[in-house]
């Protein structure tokens, strides 16, 4: 999943000024998952950790591009930031679990490359979650029906939490 943020890195926060896309679902997160230990996937800047970390959850943050991650602890606030490629075998060895939760927000998940970056992911937070924990994937799964009837009808979808 190696990338290169570094020309866009400090436009990121940006892209969207007027829509708060992850407040709503660190609302939800932090509603549904207990515990204090978070490890949150794919971090960025840290708009998710920030929030987070400000609930009172004990979060670390992980990401491939050290440009976002400066720009992370920049932000100050309480969350610690790693740099390391959670598709790549063996990514867990760079933090210390067990975590109550393992989040991935933003589709973020849906970036890997392939199913082996997918399952040296997944291998890697069953590997690092309590026994207890939660991992916690936030993806877009197209229901075409939904997408088309919303047209004429809601366009926000509540999330769907499974156990």
């Amino acid at each position: 999943m190696a990338s290169d943020y570094r020309e866009i890195a400090g436009f990121y926060d940006h892209e969207y000024p007027d829509v708060d896309y992850l407040g709503p679902d660190v609302a939800c997160f932090l509603d549904h998952v207990p515990g204090e230990r978070v490890l949150e996937l794919g971090c960025g800047t840290g708009r998710a950790a920030v929030a987070m970390a400000a609930a009172g959850r004990q979060v670390t943050g992980l990401d491939v591009d050290q440009n976002v991650l400066d720009i992370a602890n920049a932000k100050g606030g309480d969350a610690r930031y790693v740099r390391a490629d959670f598709s790549e075998p063996d990514w867990q060895s760079v933090v210390d679990g067990p975590f109550d939760a393992v989040c991935c927000f933003f589709n973020t998940f849906l970036a890997l490359a392939d199913a082996e970056a997918q399952e040296h992911c997944l291998r890697g937070c069953h590997e690092l979650l309590a026994p207890d924990g939660l991992l916690w994937l936030d993806v877009f799964h197209p229901n075409l029906d939904l997408i088309t009837n919303a047209v004429g009808g809601a366009t926000e979808l509540e999330p769907v939490l499974f156990s």
